[in-house]
């Protein structure tokens, strides 16, 4: 699943994979990034590099299985429990500026739980009738933009990361996605009016500081939406995009561009709405969807293009129309709201879009199946979103950015962008199959790293320079069994920690 914000139907962020669906990869999990340890990834602390883990321990044949969160140390080998989520679900950890923020679901709510980050000592506890998926972390680390699932559209919270308030972000229009700028604390919102009872529709592209919004009271104007935004940018006959894609903000390295996927409200057409923020004027690139990628110096968007012409326009439901509940996906096809239609159908290939001049590069994906892509300096890393019928291995592709785009394939591997980790300046080590495996970009070279365990999950401690694995065999009553952190220096397990019994 796509990791989103969305206010109309906001779906389970907690998974990193992206399932069966192609667009940029959500999997490169890094120090300070919010985490969904429920599913078993690792969350690591930049600040301190305290390792948070989820451990599920097998009770008796009468009792419940516990669930306790711990932190391990990685200097001293120390390990201990930090919270007992057992009943609880979705259980996310976040690292604001004022300590660690545990999120996790209990009797149809969830419970925000603030820890100091040092002695882990409870600074403060919310219990809330809201069901949240999706958060997101001010570059601040001040504020948390999450939504809820309790109502229908699903609202946009506004959450203090220190008192733990909540605040709805008003809007009187049918769907609503948000992002964060990167270099301080604007939120970007797309906002869909329109499009039923004869109202033409129309999307608007919004962004607000939030610090001067909390200063002036949180005001809003005559059309119900925070007043005064830096930007304001109306997009006549665009609707959002639940069609086999997602209507994912993206946000350009240098905050200069902002990019949403959309259909066009007559043809059903998949577009990108590319907005420039400083002359805040927009331009739209046809036949492209999202998520998009970035490269590091923000001129190049990267995005797919469907190779089929059948698949290039949203046949799920009427133009102008208010979204409906979307259908059972058919197998292979994971993205909620998509149309039923057979996996076969989905053929795309990587379209690369020059923000100057809006030209296109369109490099043909061998096999064209799904996939995912993440940019590694001028380098975009290409992988099957997942396994082929019969557990078929699909290659890596390269592609360097440059004139003319060129791909290089590597043969003989087998690894997906669901699970891995940047060591600068351009290596990835992903986990796939319960394997370790290195890819260097640079040299265009991949590995299978030996190790003595499985391990189905990786992050990675930027200050000490090692990975940090779990080996998640339930030996002794308890998964995943432990943590080891790998020095990739050194090829080998610098320390090997066993969570308690």
């Amino acid at each position: 699943m796509h990791r989103r914000l969305a206010g109309s139907v906001a779906l389970a962020l907690a998974l990193p994979a992206l399932g069966a669906c192609t667009g940029l990869s959500l999997g490169r999990n890094f120090a300070g990034a919010d985490t969904y340890v429920g599913a078993g990834a690792l969350a690591v602390d930049d600040r301190t590099e305290t390792v948070l883990v989820l451990g599920r321990h097998r009770g008796a044949a009468t009792a419940p299985a516990r669930a306790i969160l711990y932190a391990a140390d990685p200097d001293s080998g120390s390990v201990r429990p930090v919270a007992d989520l057992t009943g609880r679900s979705d259980d996310r950890v976040l690292f604001p500026e004022a300590g660690v923020l545990v999120m996790s679901e209990a009797d149809g709510g969830d419970v925000l739980e603030l820890f100091d980050r040092a002695s882990f000592a409870l600074l403060g506890s919310v219990r809330t009738a809201a069901r949240y998926h999706g958060t997101r972390l001010s570059p601040s680390r001040k504020w948390v933009a999450v939504a809820d699932n309790t109502r229908e559209p699903a609202p946009i919270h506004l959450l203090d990361a220190t008192s733990l308030a909540a605040r709805v972000i008003p809007h009187a229009g049918r769907w609503l996605e948000a992002a964060w700028m990167h270099g301080s604390d604007r939120l970007v919102a797309a906002l869909f009016e329109g499009g039923g009872d004869g109202a033409p529709p129309v999307a608007r592209v919004r962004a607000w500081s939030v610090d001067a919004l909390a200063a002036g009271g949180f005001e809003t104007d005559a059309s119900g939406s925070w007043a005064r935004p830096e930007l304001d940018v109306a997009l006549p006959g665009k609707l959002e995009d639940l069609c086999m894609s997602f209507t994912w903000i993206g946000v350009s390295p240098d905050d200069r561009t902002v990019v949403v996927p959309v259909r066009d409200a007559v043809t059903s057409a998949y577009e990108l709405v590319l907005v420039d923020v400083p002359t805040r004027s927009y331009r739209t690139v046809p036949d492209a969807k999202g998520p998009v990628g970035f490269t590091p110096d923000g001129k190049t968007v990267v995005s797919y293009r469907a190779r089929d012409r059948a698949t290039r326009a949203c046949r799920w439901d009427a133009p102008g129309a208010p979204p409906k509940a979307p259908p059972t996906p058919a197998p292979g096809v994971t993205a909620p709201g998509a149309p039923a239609e057979p996996a076969a159908t989905v053929r795309d290939d990587l379209l690369l879009v020059d923000v100057a001049s809006l030209a296109t590069r369109l490099v043909l994906v061998p096999d064209a199946d799904p996939f995912n892509f993440d940019v590694v300096g001028a380098t975009i890393v290409v992988a099957p979103s997942g396994d082929r019928p019969g557990g078929v291995a699909a290659p890596l592709l390269l592609v360097d950015t440059g004139a003319t785009p060129t791909g290089h394939l590597l043969p003989g591997t087998h690894a997906h962008l669901q699970e891995y980790v940047l060591r600068p300046p351009g290596e990835l080590w992903l986990v796939s199959h319960g394997a370790l495996g290195l890819l260097d970009v640079a040299a265009r070279r991949y590995e299978r790293v030996s190790l003595a365990f499985r391990t189905d999950h990786v992050n990675y401690l930027p200050k000490k320079d090692w990975l940090v694995l779990d080996d998640p065999e339930a030996r002794r009553g308890v998964t995943p069994d432990g943590l080891a952190f790998y020095a990739p220096a050194a090829r080998a397990v610098a320390r090997a920690l066993r969570l308690p019994e």
